[in-house]
């Protein structure tokens, strides 16, 4: 089932879209579109989008965001639409759910997209910097005993040294 999704767009519950059959203007008046479905291309993101022209004008649409306007209610107006299985391929409208900005990051973390930032105080940051000539373990080793990644106690280090 095709529903409308834009201007001049309809979109189905697997992701395609289609243009609609339409008149447009032209320099000997207007003339008729025949709708077709369109190619899709890569925004980059890594989502799936539609690039048109709207009057004339490039339009660019996502098309997770035309299935989920299309095909799922969103009654506390949530922003954010998130692919549930993770795979930003699929548009089918079974994978979609509209989301808070918190709520999708939170599904990036559980899901392993999005590793987990943990801000470092600066009291830890200090003792970082003060024991780390002394303790003889690698950045990602020492970082593994403070739950963050062995850029982060490089950057700590770095960033220490460069104050003195």
């Amino acid at each position: 089932m095709w529903k409308i999704a834009a201007e001049y767009l309809e979109v189905n519950e697997d992701g395609d879209v289609r243009s609609t059959n339409r008149e447009v203007r032209c320099k000997a008046g207007t003339r008729k579109v025949i709708g077709k479905v369109l190619k899709q291309g890569m925004h980059h993101n890594g989502y799936k989008k539609i690039a048109t022209k709207y009057h004339g004008k490039p339009k660019t649409y996502l098309v997770h965001r035309l299935v989920a306007e299309a095909f799922i209610d969103n009654p506390d107006n949530k922003p954010h639409v998130n692919h549930i299985d993770g795979n930003k391929m699929n548009n089918h409208k079974s994978n979609l759910e509209w989301v808070t900005p918190s709520e999708n990051m939170r599904h990036a973390v559980a899901t392993k997209l999005q590793p987990l930032t943990i801000k470092i105080n600066t009291d830890v940051r200090d003792t970082i910097a003060i024991l780390y000539p002394y303790i003889k373990l690698s950045n990602v080793e020492i970082g593994k005993l403070f739950n963050v990644s062995g850029t982060t106690i490089h950057n700590i280090i770095k960033e220490r040294s460069s104050e003195e």
